[in-house]
């Protein structure tokens, strides 16, 4: 996790993101913190509803790399 300016932070959670993110998601909501989620690309398809929580939530995703 790193802090970017003005109570921004990035993440970057590949290990367990399936599991975690979603927690993840609703703290940050609770403490109305914007975040930018960094994923391998093959795990953005792997775990859409994971993606749209994140999305719906006015959090933004980036990809790492996109691996296969």
């Amino acid at each position: 996790m790193y802090h970017g300016s003005a109570g921004y932070i990035f993440i970057k959670n590949q290990l367990s993101a399936h599991v975690t993110t979603p927690q993840i998601v609703d703290i940050l909501d609770n403490y109305n913190v914007p975040a930018t989620f960094f994923f391998i690309g093959k795990n953005i398809e792997k775990y859409p509803s994971i993606c749209e929580k994140i999305i719906s939530s006015d959090h933004q995703i980036a990809t790492i790399a996109f691996l296969t």
